[in-house]
């Protein structure tokens, strides 16, 4: 079986995407990845790279007239989450694909997604939930009971009808903001269960790990497998992680939302670092200008405040980390919490 999956992204998080990429390779998976690429910088660029099992969809061939017509009213970010519904519709009807799964471009693998799809059995739908952690002002109250991290339809009646019924909504209304129940185009995956039959709640824990709830599991690693409790851990959902450009003073910071347990970092978010790091190398072969993707660097109080939450030690080691990894230090890491 070869599995289908869609995701978008701009250049600022092509080398995400591009991990992203590179992890679904290595855990040997046969698969196409289907990249709607959200301006002629990121189309461009992969163009040239022309990666096996990848099909680009330029922004112009989903952009119905509808889609146009909200396009000003809404922040880039805005505009991005309410394109997600329409990027699988668009797949599946178009290209006649009996299933397809939409991926946030910031997901990494660590071992094969099939266990997914054989509990999503004949079901039409799968959605993952949230599972939250003591997470500071994040709950499912505002930010939702699933996410949109990955998600799965089938291409039937009920798959089709979900995705449209999604499409609409979000052309309605899909805001950086919390509001009558609604955020962004998140909120409205709490409603699939209530209006279409065949969805399924997704109860493999090994799927869906996050900075919102990594500190509820223990995580080990088992002859180079990473476990979440007794489970193999199938994919991180990396929200958040950014990078700076470098300084002398004051490398490695960390945002402030959620808290990643110290030895998790070592074991989720090197090899992450990793990949990343690689991607960028492997971007600069083509375009060495490239310069997207990095985090503007707060004023230095914000700074020092933040080292101070997470303990300068730590974040030391975490430009330790960065320098292990990024040749001559071009780049450092931001400590892997998020916002």
């Amino acid at each position: 079986m070869r599995f289908e999956f869609c995701t978008l992204f701009d250049k600022n998080y092509l080398s995400r995407g591009l991990a992203l990429y590179q992890s679904l390779i290595e855990v040997s998976c046969p698969f196409r990845l289907w990249i709607l690429c959200l301006d002629d910088e990121s189309f461009n660029l992969l163009t040239k790279m022309n990666l096996p099992f990848v099909r680009l969809i330029k922004l112009q061939e989903i952009e119905t007239e509808n889609l146009k017509a909200i396009k000003n009213g809404r922040s880039i970010v805005e505009y991005y989450w309410t394109l997600t519904p329409f990027l699988p519709l668009f797949i599946i009807t178009k290209y006649r694909l009996p299933k397809i799964a939409y991926l946030d471009a910031d997901l990494f693998f660590y071992s094969n997604p099939q266990p997914i799809y054989q509990e999503m059995a004949n079901n039409s739908v799968l959605i993952i939930p949230h599972r939250f952690y003591q997470s500071k002002g994040i709950s499912e109250r505002t930010a939702g009971e699933f996410n949109v991290g990955m998600l799965i339809f089938r291409n039937d009646a009920i798959g089709r009808k979900c995705l449209k019924w999604w499409g609409d909504r979000c052309l309605e209304w899909c805001f950086l903001k919390f509001e009558d129940n609604k955020l962004g185009d998140q909120k409205y995956l709490e409603q699939f269960p209530r209006l279409f039959k065949k969805v399924h709640v997704l109860a493999n824990e090994g799927a869906g790990v996050a900075p919102w709830n990594v500190g509820r599991y223990k995580i080990k690693k088992i002859r180079d497998q990473l476990f979440v409790n007794n489970t193999t851990l199938i994919f991180y959902h990396y929200q958040a992680f950014k990078f700076y450009f470098p300084k002398k003073f004051f490398p490695a910071i960390p945002s402030s939302h959620y808290i990643i347990p110290s030895p998790y970092r070592q074991l989720l978010y090197k090899p992450y670092l990793q990949a990343i790091a690689e991607k960028y190398q492997r971007i600069w072969q083509f375009s060495p200008s490239w310069r997207f993707g990095f985090a503007p660097r707060p004023p230095l109080s914000k700074q020092l405040g933040q080292a101070i939450f997470v303990g300068y030690l730590e974040a030391s080691a975490l430009l330790g980390m960065a320098k292990q990894v990024f040749v001559g230090n071009k780049f450092e890491l931001v400590a892997p919490t998020g916002e």
